[in-house]
């Protein structure tokens, strides 16, 4: 069984520009998540983004389609990036609002025993499961990350901290190209994809700490979301959109989904 539960907090900004949409197709369950920047009208990008993507994905998904291999799964999941950041163009060219806007996005797919992390910008995707807790979406598209790629030292995510926020590929811009990671999942697992709003402020240790008394059968997946995101807002104090979608897979099982929103913000429409 698959249990997955979003929710989505504006937290201090005077808008909220994360998208997010979450479904079980064909038993591979899909994760969006969207963070809209660069104007106050990012929030239309980000919402066209994660419906173009989740369209996308419900095509490629339907009819039980089998993910029978690492190439396939990539294709599906980059298609649905390419997909979307064509719509968000297109709503651009349409929009003088959004000139200068953009968004992120970010796909997790799991059809056990594979899970596929696919984004372009700085929202994040992590798995845990018995072997700890891996960064599905490493490096993210900022500026921090190029020049680690270009030997700085990695220090500087906490000593300038602005680099972070420098996005060098988003969807709305010319550099558009995005990344990919297939892994294999062995045993039960959570997935959860989420803004930077969520992953930027929330140390990796704190997000160990609260996952790790959680992988198992008995916990509710809603309360453990929620929890990180409050721990990202109230004791790190984070100032952004706090987006996040939590998913816990067995893999020896057929995928039944069983999902819950805990938002009153951008539900499916």
């Amino acid at each position: 069984m698959a249990n997955i539960a979003a929710t989505s907090e504006k937290g201090l900004r005077k808008f909220q520009q994360d998208s997010y949409r979450f479904n079980l197709i064909g038993g591979t369950a899909c994760l969006v998540v969207a963070d809209g920047n660069g104007g106050n009208n990012a929030e239309v990008l980000s919402a066209k983004a994660a419906d173009s993507c989740m369209s996308c994905l419900s095509l490629a998904l339907s009819n039980g389609r089998d993910i029978g291999s690492d190439d396939c799964l990539r294709t599906i999941g980059i298609g649905a990036i390419n997909f979307a950041a064509d719509a968000v163009m297109q709503e651009k060219d349409s929009n003088h609002n959004l000139a200068n806007a953009g968004t992120t996005i970010t796909v997790v797919l799991a059809s056990p025993p594979r899970a596929g992390a696919f984004w372009i910008g700085d929202s994040g995707a992590y798995i845990y499961d018995s072997d700890g807790l891996l960064h599905l979406t490493n490096p993210l598209h900022t500026l921090a990350e190029r020049l680690i790629e270009q030997g700085q030292d990695p220090s500087i995510r906490t000593k300038q901290p602005g680099l972070n926020s420098v996005l060098t590929r988003c969807a709305g811009h010319e550099s558009c190209e995005p990344s990919s990671r297939i892994i294999r999942m062995e045993g039960q697992a959570i997935l959860l994809a989420g803004s930077d709003g969520v992953f930027g402020y929330l140390p990796e240790e704190a997000l160990t700490d609260i996952l790790k008394n959680n992988l198992g059968e008995c916990y509710d997946i809603r309360e453990l979301v929620k929890s990180i995101v409050d721990t990202s807002l109230l004791v790190y104090n984070s100032d952004d959109n706090c987006t996040l979608i939590g998913c816990t897979i067995q893999p020896h099982h057929k995928l039944a989904c069983k999902t819950s929103y805990l938002t009153k913000l951008y539900e499916w429409r």
